[in-house]
């Protein structure tokens, strides 16, 4: 939905060169960036400081755009025009408009992948800055309770469906976000809701399955799409591992066997 908006959406990232601001984009890198110092921080060493500025660069300006209710503003610009025309973000001429969804224009996964950038960088600035990640996660809670709102399909973050569809639709990056939520907003629902879901997601990535969505080239790659592949090679390895350690460091065991009647009833 284009429309002229009365809000702040100074700020954020320009997506790949353009001067278009997309949500979905800005969201995925700042909970990645986030996570990843989440689990290794440790390793980051003289660049950590420089990895909280890009987080907050991006969450602050996350902030602004779900500043109203039921309400998250994606995009600033016209993708179409300002990939054709390359120029200085000072100089630029293309319009300014502005995409938006809320309960009449639903956006599941940007608004939930929202969510997940408000909750991981929370995690990252909670000892540092203890204000900030409480204002993140109150707007992490109304964020996911719009995207739960919305959802296309009728479940908790579309992760399930007949026959799991619905989860073979949805990109590894919003399935990154259903595992930041499944660990890291417990309160919102039972914990083992949430690790359901993913457990599904993470049946369907096993090569060799049954019960498997996924594909892979004769090397062992996983392959979703012929453009920018490894995005998705990228997160779904960090999810494997991640998932892997949170698995063990709770107490959880994980069996791909106990999926098989969901995929194939």
């Amino acid at each position: 939905m284009v429309l002229l908006c009365h809000a702040d959406l100074v700020g954020g990232y320009y997506d790949a060169g353009d001067i278009v601001k997309c949500g979905f984009p800005i969201a995925f890198t700042t909970t990645m960036v986030s996570w990843s110092m989440i689990e290794f921080g440790g390793l980051m060493k003289q660049e950590l400081q420089h990895a909280k500025q890009a987080i907050r660069w991006g969450t602050d300006y996350l902030l602004k755009a779900t500043a109203h209710p039921d309400t998250t503003y994606v995009e600033v610009g016209d993708a179409l025009k300002d990939h054709a025309c390359w120029e200085r973000p000072k100089e630029m001429a293309t319009p300014r408009s502005v995409l938006k969804i809320d309960t009449n224009n639903p956006g599941t996964e940007v608004a939930t992948e929202t969510a997940a950038a408000h909750v991981g960088t929370s995690m990252v600035f909670k000892r540092s800055d203890p204000s900030y990640p409480r204002a993140l996660l109150d707007r992490a809670m109304r964020v996911f309770e719009l995207a739960d709102k919305i959802s296309y399909c009728g479940e908790q973050l579309g992760c399930t469906g007949p026959q799991g569809t619905q989860c073979t639709r949805i990109t590894s990056r919003v399935m990154g976000e259903c595992l930041v939520q499944s660990f890291l907003v417990p309160r919102m629902q039972s914990l083992h809701e949430y690790k359901g879901h993913s457990d599904k997601y993470i049946c369907s990535l096993i090569p060799g399955a049954p019960f498997s969505f996924a594909q892979y080239t004769p090397e062992g790659l996983l392959f979703k799409i012929s453009d920018s592949n490894m995005q998705y090679v990228t997160s779904a390895a960090f999810l494997l591992l991640t998932y892997a350690e949170y698995l063990k460091g709770q107490g959880f065991s994980h069996d791909c066997s106990l999926w098989r009647h969901y995929y194939h009833p």
